[in-house]
């Protein structure tokens, strides 16, 4: 029974281990900036434009709105 307990000890560690790991995979580093302007085709600015910013995958980790 100990070495059972034992296993389902070491199943659960990993587990939780490999969970913890690909939350990391996906931060965003504070004090990164991006910058630019949204402009039509015919080269005016856009303005009240949602910006999304999305990891590689396609999860969303952050939005705003042009001014």
């Amino acid at each position: 029974m100990k070495r059972q307990t034992f296993l389902v000890t070491i199943a659960l560690a990993s587990l939780f281990n490999s969970a913890a790991f690909a939350q990391n995979q996906e931060r965003v580093e504070p004090n990164n900036t991006l910058r630019g302007k949204i402009r039509s085709t015919s080269g005016v600015t856009v303005n009240n434009a949602i910006v999304e910013l999305r990891v590689a995958g396609g999860a969303m980790i952050a939005q705003t709105v042009t001014r």
